[in-house]
């Protein structure tokens, strides 16, 4: 019933990060000047698990991949998180293709143009 994205309108050159809830989409509309590039970082990620019948934890500490929209004017909007950078790597040429902007990596080499 609910989720959250980000809407790109190209025409009004403005943006949104959105939450929908029941459908119903809200988010304050942004206005910008250019999309500079599409780009992946990478963070590590832990959770901590308890047990349920002792005071024992567990760490699980994995690699995530996420990507990012970025702005001329230095705003960086993250769009999705992936644990395979290849599948992440998928649709984020997609969107880079129709935004018409470069796809670059974690430490800012180009990877398509």
């Amino acid at each position: 019933t609910g989720n959250e994205g980000v809407q790109v309108d190209m025409k009004r050159k403005t943006f949104r990060e959105y939450r929908c809830f029941f459908f119903i989409k809200g988010g304050k509309w942004i206005a910008y000047d250019a999309i500079e590039k599409v780009y992946v970082s990478v963070s590590k990620v832990t959770q901590k698990v308890y047990t349920a019948h002792t005071n024992h934890a567990s760490v699980f500490a994995d690699t995530e991949f996420n990507g990012y929209l970025k702005f001329s004017n230095g705003v960086k909007v993250h769009l999705f998180s992936r644990r395979s950078k290849e599948k992440l790597l998928v649709s984020l040429r997609k969107l880079a293709h129709s935004l018409g902007v470069p796809l670059e990596d974690n430490v800012g080499q180009p990877v398509d143009r």
